[in-house]
């Protein structure tokens, strides 16, 4: 941008803004997060730190002194509507206000409008009269173009701050407090610094010409089509392109399906650089290492042992069938469960209507039956229907303990159906004699009366 670009046409501070936000700059991440300081290149608008809130911007002329020098700048060099520099300087009269030419609004420079007022201290601008219309403001417009400002590239974005800090390339003088391992450090700080960042100064006029050619602007890489996410600074571009592995004019090497660069040889390429697959790829081992490291890794690579080889072969196992389904070998199982809970459900209520019966039988009937029992064994047989309740019990309280420990249905059912269908002898007050209990049924095993069916309740266990 030469001194006569700020003339009518110059460009204004928003322009400049604007120009500055196509490229790519660096920036330094300090927090305690990034655990160390991290450094980077990232484009205008591009995220510095993944999966975080910060961005990179543009370093802004209009918002000095962030690209100027330390000294401040005076008042009269910033528009009293945006308050940014007044690149494009314009003055107004009679009142002598300086403004933007891009803050003013259209009607200050058309012939035909109204006259206008001052945006700061309302007086009338008559721009139809010679000499009245807004003129550019050439004096301020020749110092503001020739104030010392930094080379974009000079300067890094501090994640931290949010701002743009200079990125001193200037060796550190030495200091007798300092020691040597402290004073190669930062020689070798300033060193790296000398070789990413730009170091000049220049008159603003000259940044739009600096800041296209600077050698030290940072550029994505040309076979970024190709798959190459590199950015580098622009004096390291041919290197980059002599090793670029995305460079479809170099060798493929077969073995670990990278390009060779135009300064290496294959030979030089397999045995420094090589970095084929794990030979457990297959198995899910997803390492690449050189050559000269393979043994290495093949003695603890997990995906070796046949063990695990065994595993990933082996078929997924079926999925288990529903809850409420049932397999055929769990039939038995499933029924005898069920059965003897449904048994145990019959013998509560059956004992419950006893009980009842009991009470509303009142005291004769209760002394009848006692009477009748004593005559055929009585004692006994209440002691006996006491017992049989009892076992009832127990019988219950081991089915609940046997579905409680998971059962194996039918193993279990079939014990309970077996010591169930033991022989029991009763005496029953009904027609006399001695009854037995057979496969749940009773019979008449002798005495008066010979066979037939009767009412268990009425029968008492013998001893």
């Amino acid at each position: 941008m030469g001194t006569e670009d700020f003339g009518n046409q110059c460009l204004s501070a928003k322009d400049m803004d604007d120009f500055l936000s196509t490229f790519i700059y660096h920036y330094q991440d300090t927090s305690a997060e990034s655990g160390g300081t991290r450094v980077g290149f990232a484009p205008v608008g591009g995220e510095v730190v993944l999966n975080s809130r910060y961005v990179m911007r543009a370093p802004r002329v209009s918002k000095a002194p962030e690209i100027f020098c330390a000294a401040p700048l005076d008042g009269k060099y910033f528009c009293l509507l945006c308050e940014g520099l007044m690149l494009d300087a314009t003055l107004l009269t009679p009142c002598g206000h300086y403004f933007c030419a891009s803050c003013l609004s259209p009607e200050f420079f058309s012939k035909r409008g109204a006259n206008p007022k001052c945006p700061h201290c309302h007086r009338h601008v008559d721009c139809r009269k010679a000499g009245t219309h807004p003129l550019p403001a050439r004096d301020l417009r020749e110092a503001l173009s020739k104030l010392r400002v930094y080379c974009p590239f000079s300067l890094t974005y501090d994640v931290c701050s949010g701002r743009f800090v200079r990125a001193t390339v200037s060796p550190t003088g030495r200091s007798r407090t300092c020691d040597l391992q402290q004073q190669q450090e930062q020689q070798l700080e300033g060193d790296l610094k000398r070789r990413r960042f730009c170091a000049e100064s220049m008159a603003l006029k000259d940044l739009k010409s600096h800041a296209s050619s600077c050698v030290y602007r940072p550029i994505p890489c040309p076979f970024r089509t190709d798959g190459c996410r590199e950015i580098v600074v622009s004096r390291y571009l041919k290197r980059h392109r002599r090793s670029c592995r995305f460079n479809v004019n170099t060798e493929l090497c077969e073995k670990c399906g990278f390009r060779i660069g135009m300064d290496d040889s294959m030979a030089s390429h397999r045995e420094n650089k090589c970095c084929p697959p794990c030979p457990y790829a297959e198995y899910g081992c997803t390492e690449r290492m050189r050559h000269a490291d393979l043994d290495d890794h093949l003695a603890t690579c997990p995906f070796g042992q046949k063990d695990v080889q065994d595993v990933i072969r082996r078929p997924p196992a079926p999925l288990p069938p529903p809850p409420n389904s049932t397999k055929e070998g769990d039939t038995c199982g499933t029924e005898g469960r069920g059965g003897g809970m449904r048994r145990r459900k019959r013998r509560r209520k059956r004992r419950k209507e006893e009980e009842e019966e009991e009470e509303r039988g009142g005291g004769k009937r209760r002394k009848d039956e006692e009477e009748e029992v004593e005559e055929r064994g009585g004692r006994g047989g209440r002691r006996g229907g006491g017992k049989r309740r009892k076992e009832e019990e127990e019988e219950e309280e081991e089915e609940e303990e046997e579905e409680e420990r998971g059962g194996r249905g039918a193993a279990a059912v079939t014990s309970i159906k077996r010591r169930r269908s033991q022989s029991l002898e009763f005496s029953c007050p009904v027609g006399g004699g001695i009854r037995r209990r057979e496969g749940g049924n009773y019979v008449r095993g002798g005495g008066r009366g010979g066979g037939g069916s009767f009412n268990s309740s009425q029968c008492a266990l013998v001893e």
